[in-house]
């Protein structure tokens, strides 16, 4: 292929790959295929599964040489990881990442190539490999550093089959059977221990701050001010006899409506006349005049003998009346200060926008505070039980206790919920619209039980006795110690952020991932395959390798000959970074990783900016961990508080927050360079951003925003990243961005009922983002086609039909874009059995009706069903992708990429 437009749509990084690859493989030549491009879908090992045949297929039929990039989501990611890696040579999978980039290209990477190339077209049925499928690579570098077999007792060259270990590992999450339910759920518990006491230490050391304050009002004011003790007792006298006993935080939100939101509403209707103020100087001065007679006048009621009299007990409305409007004013005085000059005629209007923000901050506090009122309340209830009659207290308070980890198991089967709630989303509409508020109650409920509990322990520590009664006194000396160390902790688990990924469940997700998809191509691992050790062993899939941890100056050395991998995953975020607008839609944004850097929707970052900003440099294994973290807290625009709180709370949070500074929306100037980069932290510094009250408590605030779904790219340093397919799970959205000629898409995520849900959602994006509309072959242009690729192909609602009585598997369809580009052909994979499958798939088929579209929960698969999806895509693959095929799609491509001859 010759240089030019056929690589304009590519990052420069991607097309010098692309370059070398083909230069190797004797596929720059004039009449050299277009640019392929291959996505992998979300679905779990399902989809991994499934994938692996078809490339597979592909492989054995010479149309895998032809894929130059592979873009991947979620489970597709598990095998395109796997894939890869098979063609890195040895000698650069154990080289140190800091030296990677410069290990010189060799003939050890063809010949790596080719084998891998033999590997994936050979029967997959065998355990070892022998004879010229051997791996030499491994051999010789076994050879050279360990004392690992490589032939077998005839002498002939032997080595482990990387496709045997994925087969043997097909339960990757827990590969040594019940021994590992055990160890899975002791980190489970942990996690979730670790979790509830970064919660409950702030919890508890703001209800100490509340109780100390409290009893030390009570006592001030039983000592300094009998009458206002008196009238309090008259008061709150009706209560005592009731089991339910109010807080004194109650008193908080009303103080907060009289004393801070009185005033605030008051300024906004101010501004009806501050306007002619501006205008007329005379009005002006006649309107403060009587503003502040007025005001004078109110004060003086109390002191008026005989307005005091025929007022009585409203005497003090007057000063009240003046507090409200002094405070009034001053707000209004610095709401017009914080808007700037009033030059233009919307300048009322954004005093106006101001005050009604601050009055809405100012709602959101007294909806805390009476949070905060009835959770303390309950938590008082309980401690009066408690002190009166201590067995039934107990009983109540440990009853209370006992939800907590009935709440936990409930939010851990949420997952295999989820999509029974889906099907009753299609079937019940007034079912779908009470999920929401029936989420966000269990999730109020969780972390109310928690509050009250710490409520209920803050009294017990404060309070020698009875709260509030004479014959009980407050142990200020050993409350206040225990506030000031549950203060210091909250303080050091603020500062210790890395508490953030090691409490969720992403390193036991990733490394069982790492060790079972990059452990298959690791020669230290397949030498010890299937051999009996006492010692530790690289072949326990449950120990740590080295080698698995392939780093991305690894994996995107410019030698390998193995397509360009792109991994996909979603960056979390509700608000918009520009407006601070709530998405209600999205939620969040495509973040893909590939051999330059990063691409965040539409911005860039190359390697040499993401080191220079300091951004944390992970592992294949991690981002594909990441790209596959379908359970957690934030899920793109699946996200919603109900499940955010539920979800938090039992601690199934398998997405990463990202280290990036610059693209999270928080620079610091010590960690960048350049003048650009420092003009806008310097930016932000005087607007007071770099450093705010919430970093004494970082980790508190990231987990607040997980538990209530508020993820912003604003000042902040860490990104919150999800499943690929929180996005798009096709993994076609960036290969559509590239105008490839040639995109094959596998779609293999759950979809029983063939509806297509995910092929629809990348055609919205790709028409609404890229300017690219996918439009499937009607029939006319299918009859059109030869036989051969017309049989295999159909329209969406073929595929509903019984999957028995024809072949169709795949969807042919033609991309166009509105800048002008060439049309593309994208060929739309789905599985689904044909009625001539082979006998061992038909049976299972028989055997379990929803094959092959199982609920993606299902990630425990035995042989039946590992070796049911991978040779299903291998039939798929070959039929589509077989010589007639190859000829007929590479026709039709060439006809639309090729502009029309003149007459």
């Amino acid at each position: 292929m010759k240089d030019g437009d056929a690589y304009s749509s590519l990052g420069a990084d991607e097309a010098e790959l692309i370059r070398h690859r083909r230069a190797a493989l004797g596929l720059d030549t004039a009449d050299a295929p277009p640019l392929c491009g291959l996505a992998l879908s979300g679905g779990g090992i399902r989809s991994a599964t499934f994938a692996l045949g078809l490339i597979q297929g592909m492989a054995r039929t010479g149309w895998l040489a032809r894929v130059d990039i592979l873009s991947t989501v979620s489970g597709g990611g598990y095998t395109g990881a796997f894939l890869r890696s098979l063609f890195i040579p040895q000698r650069l999978r154990f080289a140190p990442p800091s030296q990677a980039r410069n290990v010189a290209d060799g003939p050890d990477f063809r010949e790596r190539h080719d084998w891998a190339m033999r590997v994936l077209a050979a029967p997959a049925g065998r355990k070892r490999l022998y004879g010229d499928l051997a791996d030499a690579d491994a051999n010789t570098f076994l050879t050279a550093r360990t004392k690992g077999e490589s032939q077998d007792e005839n002498g002939v060259a032997t080595t482990a089959n990387p496709l045997w270990w994925l087969r043997e590992h097909g339960r990757y999450l827990t590969p040594n059977g019940g021994g590992d339910y055990i160890f899975a759920f002791g980190y489970l518990v942990r996690a979730w221990v670790a979790m509830q006491y970064v919660a409950v230490a702030p919890l508890l050391a703001i209800f100490l701050f509340f109780k100390l304050l409290n009893a030390f009002v009570y006592v001030e004011v039983q000592t300094h001010f009998t009458r206002l003790d008196m009238a309090i007792r008259a008061v709150v006298a009706p209560f005592g006899q009731m089991w339910f006993k109010f807080s004194p935080l109650m008193l908080l939100s009303l103080a907060t409506i009289f004393f801070v939101l009185a005033p605030v509403s008051t300024s906004f209707w101010m501004t009806a006349t501050s306007t002619q103020w501006q205008r007329s100087p005379v009005k002006a001065r006649i309107a403060a005049a009587m503003l502040v007679l007025a005001a004078l006048f109110a004060a003086l009621l109390p002191f008026v003998e005989t307005l005091d009299t025929a007022i009585g007990d409203y005497a003090w409305a007057g000063p009240y009346f003046t507090f409200v409007q002094v405070v009034a004013v001053i707000i209004l005085v610095f709401a017009y200060k914080h808007a700037g000059p009033p030059k233009q005629e919307i300048f009322n209007s954004e005093v106006r926008r101001l005050l009604t923000e601050w009055q809405a901050m100012v709602l959101k506090i007294i909806f805390f505070l009476v949070a905060l009122g009835i959770v303390d309340s309950l938590a008082l209830s309980i401690v009066h039980a408690m002190r009166e009659t201590a067995g039934t207290g107990v009983i109540r308070i440990g009853g209370l206790a006992a939800l907590v980890p009935i709440i936990v198991w409930i939010v851990h089967k949420l997952q295999a919920i989820l999509p029974r709630f889906v099907k009753l989303h299609r079937e019940a509409s007034m079912f779908s619209r009470a999920l929401p508020g029936l989420l966000l109650a269990c999730g109020v409920l969780a972390y109310g039980i928690i509050g009250v509990l710490c409520a209920a322990a803050a009294y017990l520590i404060v309070w020698d006795g009875v709260p509030f009664r004479q014959d009980s006194q407050p142990l200020f000396a050993s409350a206040t110690a225990l506030f000031v160390i549950v203060t210091l902790l909250t303080l050091v688990v603020g500062f210790s952020v890395r508490f953030l990924n090691l409490s969720s469940l992403h390193y036991i997700y990733a490394g069982r991932l790492t060790r079972a998809y990059l452990g298959a191509t690791n020669a230290r691992r397949l030498a010890e395959f299937g051999q009996t050790s006492d010692k530790r062993s690289p072949a326990n899939v449950r120990e740590y390798d080295e080698a698995d941890a392939v780093a991305l100056s690894t994996y995107h050395h410019k030698a390998i000959l193995a397509p360009v991998h792109l991994i996909n995953t979603t960056a979390n975020e509700t608000r918009q970074a520009n407006s601070q607008l709530v998405q209600r839609d999205r939620k969040g944004n495509n973040l893909c990783v590939g051999p330059g850097g990063i691409s965040l929707g539409d911005e860039q970052r190359n390697r040499s900016e993401l080191a220079a900003q300091r951004a944390e440099n992970l592992s294949i294994g991690k981002w594909i961990a990441i790209s596959g973290a379908a359970a957690s807290s934030a899920m793109g625009q699946a996200t919603s508080l109900g499940t955010a709180m539920l979800l938090t709370f039992a601690n199934v949070r398998l997405g990463y927050w990202w280290y990036a500074p610059e693209l999270a929306g928080r620079l610091d100037i010590d960690q960048v360079h350049g003048n650009m980069a420092r003009h806008r932290a310097g930016k932000r510094r005087r607007r007071g951003e770099v450093w705010r009250l919430r970093d004494l408590f970082e980790t508190q605030s990231y987990l607040l925003n997980e538990a209530a779904a508020e993820f912003s790219r604003v000042n902040r340093r860490r990104l919150n990243l999800s499943d690929g397919g929180h996005f798009e799970n096709c993994g076609a959205y960036e290969l559509v961005r590239r105008r490839l000629p040639i995109i094959i898409l596998s779609d293999a995520a759950a979809d029983p009922n063939y509806d297509f849900e995910d092929f629809s959602n990348l055609a919205r994006k790709a028409r609404i983002d890229l300017g690219a509309e996918i439009r499937c072959l009607d029939r006319t242009e299918l009859a059109g086609l030869p036989g051969g690729i017309a049989d295999l192909c159909g329209l969406p609602e073929d595929f509903r039909k019984d999957q028995a009585s024809d072949q169709r598997c795949a969807l042919l369809c033609r991309i166009t874009y509105v800048d002008g580009s060439p049309p593309s052909l994208m060929v739309v994979i789905k599985p689904r059995v044909p009625h001539n499958a082979p006998p061992d798939i038909a049976a299972y088929h028989r055997t379990c009706s929803r094959f092959p579209q199982e609920p993606t929960v299902d990630q425990f698969f035995g042989e039946a069903q590992w070796e049911s999806y991978r040779m299903l895509g291998e039939v798929i693959s070959e039929r589509i992708f077989g010589p007639s095929g190859v000829d007929q799609l590479m026709a039709l491509v060439r006809s639309w990429q090729s502009p029309p001859v003149a007459p």
